[in-house]
């Protein structure tokens, strides 16, 4: 590699990877939909079994690499704080670490990407939060990694067991890998393809079998929640684009990166970079299909890492001429133009009502929203994190005892109120019957309210079946079996048949 012996450029390169560290403790926060994912974890811990609602097998998380990642380190320290954090900035960091040492051409263009990644409010932001962003961006660029420079017979294995662990994160997430596994799969003879495939894509099939045989259903309950919500496909295209418009409202800088580095690269390296910018474009088309989001950024994140270690991988011409222009933009958009930018965040970036971080059509900063009670900096003696009225509700409700509550927001509110308060979601994230319930007018993207049927909460109560409309309380009782019902028994395996056949 050219320049990695310049020291000058490595002390710059250094600076820059000690910037990201600092930005990162200063933007530190968990969001509240995080906390879905540990009450889950807490369960699993504490011996309920990898369950939201105790009574029941339902999977409310996407993430299931990330939920296994979490659940080893609190098993130890017991706290939904600091360990997720912690965990969160050591993946960020490395992410970082490889995209300068393994993936990039030079030390310029290293240092290039890292001041891109600095620049962007979507990547820093979601860089710790408690989702599951850390870990999709440490498999991309070890994938990335592996596909530009890996060669040999451990090359296919290598990226087809990435590519099923990014999905094992997040399963939409392989879209921004499928084209570049459509480039290895062309290559090489058509057993090793298979063989190749089958051991690589091994963690992935298994988790599958796994998520069938205990929850009944391929896919997690968050899906069916939000994808299955009966509205128009064109009304959530239209939302999709409203997402990408948020974005580049609220962090120009992502979108300017991607787009431009993409292009450039397509002009220059159509060869070595069509894969990826056609994974970029697939996922894309995909935040347009299904809505989007309503957390400002967070699907942004991966294509852009995409992006910048195409950037910092390629020889670009005219380097030492543009480089300078170009950075200089983004350093202007990422600190005058960007809504409350990470370079200059503190302990007081942080907005009082949840109205003043609405962007477009129901777009939310949330992390601006948050950081108030989840924000690292915020942490003191006195007030530990979180401290949120959603939290001190829930543990009021522990104190009260096991009951069933109807409740709307519940990550903060369903991790401290524990395993014994039953919680009905009419967002349908963690109940299997409303998810499958079309979604009410007068929806916010990620936000779908269904309408709980009568007799649905004393059903859940009594433990029998006292719905009053006749059709629901059939589907009712059906997915009483499948997330109630003894594993192993025919019953169940018929209307697993069932309800996944769509009979």
């Amino acid at each position: 590699m050219s320049d990695r012996k310049d020291h000058r450029w490595n002390v710059v390169l250094a600076a820059l990877v000690g910037l990201f560290a600092f930005v990162l403790v200063r933007t530190a926060w968990l969001s509240d939909d995080a906390y879905i994912t540990f009450r889950t974890v807490d369960n699993f811990v504490n011996g309920y079994g990898l369950r939201w609602n105790v009574a029941e097998r339902v999977q409310t998380y996407t993430h299931p690499l990330w939920l296994m990642l979490v659940t080893v380190p609190y098993a130890i320290t017991r706290e939904a704080y600091f360990t997720p954090i912690v965990l969160q900035m050591i993946l960020a960091m490395t992410t970082v670490a490889i995209l300068a040492l393994k993936v990039a051409g030079d030390v310029r263009t290293a240092g290039a990407a890292v001041l891109f990644l600095i620049c962007s409010k979507a990547f820093v932001e979601y860089s710790t939060s408690g989702l599951e962003n850390p870990v999709t961006h440490l498999l991309l660029i070890l994938f990335l990694a592996a596909f530009w420079r890996l060669r040999g017979d451990r090359r296919a294995v290598t990226l087809w067991l990435l590519a099923s662990l990014l999905m094992l994160t997040r399963i939409d997430a392989g879209l921004l890998v499928i084209p570049a596994l459509i480039v290895e799969w062309r290559s090489g003879d058509r057993r090793a393809r298979w063989r190749s495939a089958a051991i690589g894509l091994g963690p992935l099939f298994a988790w599958e079998l796994f998520s069938v045989v205990y929850y009944g259903f391929p896919f997690p309950n968050t899906a069916y929640a939000k994808l299955q919500t009966g509205i128009a496909s064109a009304t959530l295209m239209k939302q999709g684009l409203l997402y990408f418009a948020d974005g580049l409202k609220q962090d120009p800088v992502t979108l300017l990166v991607t787009v431009s580095v993409s292009a450039a690269a397509l002009a220059f390296h159509r060869k070595t970079a069509w894969p990826i910018v056609a994974g970029i474009s697939l996922y894309y088309l995909y935040i347009v299909r299904i809505g989007g989001d309503f957390m400002t950024g967070r699907f942004l994140s991966a294509p852009l890492l995409c992006a910048v270690a195409l950037f910092a991988h390629l020889a670009w011409p005219r380097l030492n001429r543009l480089m300078p222009a170009f950075a200089a933009i983004v350093i202007v958009l990422g600190m005058f133009k960007t809504t409350r930018p990470p370079l200059t965040s503190n302990s007081t970036t942080f907005i009082l009502s949840a109205r003043d971080g609405m962007g477009i059509s129901g777009v939310a900063d949330e992390r601006a929203f948050y950081y108030r009670y989840t924000g690292l900096l915020r942490w003191t003696r006195a007030i530990p994190l979180p401290h949120y009225g959603q939290e001190v509700r829930g543990r009021a409700a522990r104190a009260e005892g096991r009951a069933v509550r109807v409740e709307s927001s519940v990550g903060l509110f369903g991790f401290f109120a524990g395993p014994e308060v039953h919680i009905v979601d009419p967002l349908g994230v963690g109940d299997a019957l409303l998810a499958r319930q079309p979604a009410l007018p007068g929806w916010r993207i990620g936000h779908f309210q269904r309408t709980i049927p009568e007799g649905y909460v004393p059903s859940i109560e009594t433990g029998e079946n006292k719905i009053y409309d006749s059709t629901m309380a059939l589907q009712y009782e059906r997915l009483k079996t499948v997330t109630q019902g003894p594993l192993w028994t025919r019953r169940r395996w018929r209307v697993i048949r069932q309800l996944n056949l769509g009979w």
